[in-house]
């Protein structure tokens, strides 16, 4: 007898990711989650880099906004499938990194002598695959609130599938 299997997914669109430890969400989902590369296919659209003068509101919190600083900005852009796997929550998870990435690293000079790296990615779609949508839920969560993960829209869909027998 057939035995049916349901699969939830999650569908992100307008991703973006911001760290000042590692420039890309799939490196920090394998370094810090152990989350590892299936399929990695990647095509440089283009890459530009301009150094200027730049509100620091555009950068840093409001708070600490009082001034000008210079920031050298290098810019990327790739047309990106990326799978990664990995497990969490007690669940696997299969996450598709697909369309559109584009890559900024913000160098700012926030004192005298003193620089930082910003990194910021622009996702246009990433999408979550799991039999457990409480992992998933799980996971996104873990990243809108550790790394300020923000997400333009979701979509859930739920299908069943046939498992084949052992």
């Amino acid at each position: 007898m057939s035995k049916w299997k349901e699969i939830v997914t999650l569908t992100l669109k307008d991703i973006i990711y911001r760290n000042t430890e590692l420039p890309l969400l799939e490196d920090l989902l394998v370094e810090k989650y152990g989350f590892r590369v299936v399929s990695d296919k990647k095509q440089e659209l283009y890459e530009s880099k301009d150094v200027f003068q730049m509100d620091r509101e555009e950068v840093v919190f409001k708070e600490e906004a009082d001034a000008y600083i210079l920031t050298e900005e290098v810019e990327r852009k790739y047309s990106l499938l990326k799978v990664l796997e990995g497990m969490f929550s007690e669940a696997k998870i299969s996450i598709y990194i697909m369309g559109d990435v584009l890559c900024r690293e913000d160098i700012i000079e926030v004192g005298e002598g003193e620089w930082h790296r910003i990194y910021t990615a622009t996702y246009q779609m990433i999408k979550l695959v799991s039999v457990s949508g409480y992992s998933i839920q799980q996971l996104i969560e873990r990243l809108k609130s550790g790394v300020g993960l923000k997400i333009g829209s979701t979509e859930w869909s739920f299908y069943r599938r046939i498992e084949a027998e052992a």
